[in-house]
């Protein structure tokens, strides 16, 4: 076998290879990006790297690791990098010889009919690389193997983002449902005030009644903040890979403090921080390796056969006379219709589609960026109004209860449903504003992406890494 390789390799290392088209390596975005963010109007603090840890919540920190290791989404992408690896190693194979053994059982000379010949040989062809086509296609599946890892990165990097807006939407839920039996003591205080006023003489009976409806609709409320909580719980469970009912939390009762806006930096960093921009950047760059091959094939090819053999089987034994050659042979395409000009047009066509891709997911990234700080600076500033309001209802609120125990004014009462039905939604609207508010915030750090990611490992090489450690 060796000595049918060694001249096919010496004939190959001795003929220079060259590609007749030059691939354009790390492609520009076929946009002119913006030399800052529009919404910016102040700076912030440096974006942590693992940004969900900087809210100081110790749930969401383990639902997020759960979710980096059970969720089936990444896992799915995880294989899909192995998919590309093996495509690759495919890909790669065609840089080396092919070697096959052949084996024929023929008649023995007529004297011994009965002992078999079986000659025995070695074969091996291999295509010299000259117009590099063969390197070019390794080339182009391994880039796909790294946008293919890419894209295991933002995966990772939007659940990471669905798994902190979930948690804070559920742990909302779960204020609003401390906020309602607040509300529902409060109320149950002015209908004994009502009942009160009635017992002596100074109250109506339809004051009662109304109160005992304002009562019933705020206990009516709980219903369906309970079923969302249920709903969210069961949400986080698959997020982690897991079954609804299957993970147990203890849910705040609070929602965090708004950490400082981190610093945005340029629209241009996003080549570096958004894993989907790279993937869409790196696809580019491999389908320009595609035309490169399609351009090889329209060009000669120059193949190298060699062939080593036979060994005769005689009975048991083996004649151990056997010759080597080697043959060389060129192959240049005529005539196929057009085909292989029309394959190279293809390709550039997809080259073309894979860049205007790359502009659109690079412009998303910045209309990510750019709508999460808009609305976070909206948001903020909504909240500010409504705080301002809370303080007006609930002086509204006292007001009105003092005039009706007092017995000041005919229609104090109605004064004091109207008080506290605007004072408790003013309260439950200001909650789910500052729920919106860290939404808003978590949009803004999946947007500006990150590099925590590059340290993720699929869960298999990290158990077979601490098997070798142990």
């Amino acid at each position: 076998m060796r000595q049918v390789l060694t001249p096919l390799l010496i004939v190959g290392l001795a003929v220079p290879a060259c590609s007749p088209h030059k691939v354009t390596k790390n492609p520009a975005p076929p946009i002119e990006l913006p030399d800052a963010y529009s919404s910016i109007s102040e700076t912030g603090g440096n974006l942590p790297d693992r940004w969900w840890q900087d809210f100081g919540d110790a749930t969401l920190n383990r639902l997020v690791e759960d979710a980096l290791a059970g969720n089936l989404q990444v896992q799915a992408a995880w294989e899909r990098v192995t998919q590309a690896r093996m495509v690759a190693k495919q890909a790669g194979a065609a840089r080396f010889p092919t070697l096959q053994v052949g084996a024929s059982i023929i008649e023995q000379e007529p004297a011994n009919p009965f002992v078999p010949i079986a000659p025995v040989s070695f074969e091996a062809s291999y295509e010299l690389d000259v117009f590099r086509k063969n390197s070019n296609a390794n080339a182009s599946a391994r880039i796909n193997v790294v946008a293919a890892r890419d894209q295991v990165e933002s995966a990772a990097m939007s659940l990471v983002a669905q798994i902190t807006d979930t948690w804070f939407a559920l742990v909302a839920q779960r204020a609003r449902l401390t906020l309602l039996g607040e509300q529902i003591k409060v109320s149950e205080n002015f209908l004994e005030l009502a009942e009160m006023r009635l017992g002596q003489g100074l109250g109506s009976s339809l004051d009662v009644l109304q109160q005992r409806q304002q009562l019933a609709a705020v206990s009516g409320q709980r219903v369906p903040v309970e079923s969302a909580i249920a709903v969210l719980t069961n949400q986080l469970a698959v997020l982690t890979g897991k079954a609804p009912g299957q993970i147990s939390i203890a849910i705040s009762e609070a929602l965090p403090d708004m950490p400082q806006r981190p610093n945005t930096g340029l629209p241009a960093d996003l080549l570096l921080r958004r894993p989907d921009v790279r993937a869409a950047q790196r696809q580019v760059e491999a389908a320009d390796f595609g035309v490169a091959v399609a351009v090889a094939n329209r060009l000669p090819q120059l193949r190298l056969t060699g062939k080593y053999g036979p060994f005769v089987r005689i009975g048991d034994d083996y004649s151990t006379s056997a010759i080597w050659n080697v043959v060389a042979g060129i192959v240049m395409p005529l005539f196929q219709g057009g085909r292989l000009k029309a394959e190279v047009k293809r390709n550039e066509a997809v080259v073309r589609e894979r860049s205007y891709n790359f502009g659109q997911v690079l412009l998303q990234a910045i209309l990510e960026v750019e709508n999460a700080l808009v609305q976070e600076t909206k948001q903020l500033e909504y909240i500010v109004e409504l705080e301002g309001q809370h303080v007006i209802a609930n002086e509204t609120l006292e007001e009105a209860r003092r005039r009706y125990a007092d017995g000041i004014g005919e229609q104090s009462f109605i004064q004091i449903l109207s008080a506290l039905s605007s004072q408790q939604q003013i309260e439950q609207t200001l909650l789910s504003a500052k729920q919106q508010a860290l939404s808003h915030r978590v949009q803004l750090c999946r947007a500006l992406g990150g590099t925590w990611m590059r340290e993720l490992e699929k869960q298999d090489q990290k158990k077979q890494a601490g098997e070798k450690h142990e």
